[in-house]
């Protein structure tokens, strides 16, 4: 770490303070920088390889209005965001926060540590790290560690996502607003074997596309809404965590794992037991080599306990169903010749009730061999 103090490498000279309000374009560095608490206004901040930038108690990098913070570092001369104290901790500084308009903003081959206390730049009192509220053109290559709360707060259609590091963060690394689920593209590097990124359902998710897999599970806080003509498609190899249900209206979701890399859906507790989430309701998809477990407990308003919810456009291929409060597939607006073909090339184990229902008034059960 460089000192506070003095900057070798500018003859021992004290590392200037970044100004409390930029309003015009600005390029520092490279050498270090110290920060209290600055705020970038209809401006442009750039920072030049090899820049390190030494944060005060409290501090952070507030990016509004049309502005923006362009931090391109490189392999050998990265950009750094640290704690000046000589012994940092996590939560020594606040976050870097880019609201909705700063979508120039780009950041890669960038580290921050020892960030991550509650953010106060917009009084949302936001928890991460870096937070991104904006369509950023790039965020990449970045390695954000030792954060006391998450260290990554999604909350924009990022335009280009993928090789960064997250270690030692207090809170799940990433928190995932789910309307920017899609945008979450990769791969990325969790060091930490208990780590996931928790996706936070207050609002729906209208966007089609792929929905990602990474190396840890996703984490749903309630009941993901998936409207407006959404197509989604979770990529083989995914895990999701639940403790709502999934609720499909108007939409397609789509779970397309393969026999070496599954999609699991399961609970979302320690210790799962059946009837620890909702179910899987939609109009129509396709469920191919997924796993459900763990659920059951009912869901969408339909008095119906299963696991998934199923029509006669519905295609479900080696499957397996377990541990279910309830039945594992209800077919609520399937026809009777389509529920037994379900029976197929899908397993069925510790049911509590029986593997198929079919119907909506009075559900009639198809006992699978």
């Amino acid at each position: 770490m460089v000192d506070a103090a003095a900057d070798a490498s500018d003859g021992g000279l004290p590392c200037p303070l970044l100004d409390a309000r930029i309003e015009v374009d600005r390029t520092v560095g490279p050498g270090c920088l110290r920060m209290e608490r600055t705020t970038v206004v209809d401006a442009t901040l750039t920072l030049e390889p090899d820049t390190e930038v030494l944060v005060a108690p409290g501090g952070y990098l507030h990016v509004t209005g049309s502005g923006a913070l362009v931090a391109i570092g490189t392999e050998d001369a990265p950009i750094v965001f640290t704690s000046e104290a000589a012994d940092p901790l996590a939560g020594d500084w606040e976050c870097i926060s880019l609201e909705a308009q700063a979508s120039a903003s780009e950041l890669s081959h960038v580290r921050l540590e020892y960030g991550g206390a509650t953010c106060s730049t917009n009084g949302a009192g936001n928890r991460a790290t870096l937070q991104v509220f904006t369509g950023a053109r790039n965020l990449s290559n970045l390695t954000i560690t030792d954060s006391a709360s998450s260290a990554l707060l999604f909350a924009g259609d990022v335009r280009g996502f993928s090789n960064n590091t997250f270690a030692r963060n207090a809170e799940p690394s990433i928190l995932l607003r789910a309307p920017n689920l899609i945008a979450l593209t990769g791969p990325h590097t969790f060091e930490d074997a208990d780590d996931f990124i928790l996706v936070e359902t207050g609002s729906r998710l209208s966007t089609s596309g792929t929905w990602n897999a990474q190396g840890v599970p996703y984490r749903l806080d309630g009941t993901l809404e998936v409207r407006l003509g959404a197509d989604v498609t979770v990529e083989a190899g995914t895990t999701i965590q639940l403790q709502g249900s999934i609720d499909v209206f108007e939409g397609s979701f789509n779970t397309m794992g393969t026999a070496e890399a599954p999609v699991l859906l399961t609970s979302a507790h320690d210790s799962p037991i059946a009837g620890d989430w909702g179910c899987v309701f939609g109009d129509a998809g396709r469920f191919s080599h997924t796993t459900f477990e763990y659920g059951g407990a009912g869901c969408g308003g339909m008095d119906s306990k299963s696991l998934l919810l199923a029509n006669d456009q519905t295609m479900i291929d080696n499957c397996t169903f377990r541990e279910s409060a309830g039945s594992a597939i209800h077919g609520y607006f399937a026809s009777d010749a389509v529920c037994p073909s379900w029976c197929d090339t899908n397993t069925f184990e510790a049911i509590a009730t029986t593997a198929i229902d079919c119907g909506s008034t009075t559900p009639s059960p198809v006992a699978c061999p």
